[in-house]
């Protein structure tokens, strides 16, 4: 019984171990490797001004064009600004389709028509946010190739 037993656990070792197999080796890994795109993009456009507070999945699908295959995901997120920081937007996009801060109000929208306008936003405000995400699967595994938040 004994030997039973340990033949019927290392079968299914090995079969948990396998990537075919519906244990962790198909785990989606897709919605970390977002979370660590945003999470990286916020803090190289904000230099430390805002953070990532939250993450969550919302949908996902496969989609395929022209022989082309690739995933697309939506999210929902929420954002801390960590330090007092000027923010340039506008009623259509909002203020929150990149992470440009700036620690003075900028005054370059003079210059152009359609920059937006500048709003200052203190330390500790929230904000939640969708995105979507592209991926594309290499060798290497799922890529973000495209991140819109809105």
């Amino acid at each position: 019984m004994n030997k039973l037993l340990t033949l019927i656990a290392v079968f299914a070792l090995m079969f948990c171990m396998n990537p075919l197999s519906s244990c962790k080796g198909l785990e989606d890994t897709r919605p970390d490797i977002a979370k660590q795109y945003l999470k990286d993009r916020i803090a190289e456009q904000s230099h430390g001004a805002i953070s990532l507070v939250s993450f969550e999945k919302t949908d996902g699908k496969d989609q395929t064009l022209l022989g082309m295959t690739w995933y697309e995901m939506t999210f929902t997120f929420q954002v801390r600004i960590d330090q007092q920081c000027w923010k340039v937007g506008n009623g259509i996009e909002g203020y929150f389709s990149n992470f440009v801060t700036y620690a003075e109000k900028p005054d370059f929208w003079k210059q152009y028509e359609n920059a937006g306008q500048a709003s200052l936003f203190t330390q500790g405000f929230t904000q939640t946010l969708k995105g979507k995400a592209t991926f594309e699967k290499s060798e290497n595994g799922w890529a973000v190739k495209n991140m819109v938040t809105y």
